[in-house]
């Protein structure tokens, strides 16, 4: 059950339009170093939420 309820989360997250739109570029920030990976996680989560 958990298992379950953790993937459609999952799903339905990297699915949203506006996380998509984000993510590649927030990856590159995490990469480069100007933002930690803690901050880019709130960041998406909140875009998510909206």
């Amino acid at each position: 059950m958990h298992q379950s309820i953790a993937d459609k989360l999952k799903e339905k997250f990297y699915n949203n339009p506006a996380v998509k739109a984000e993510l590649a570029k927030m990856e590159d920030l995490l990469l480069k170093g100007t933002i930690n990976p803690y901050k880019l996680a709130s960041e998406l989560i909140s875009k998510w939420k909206s």
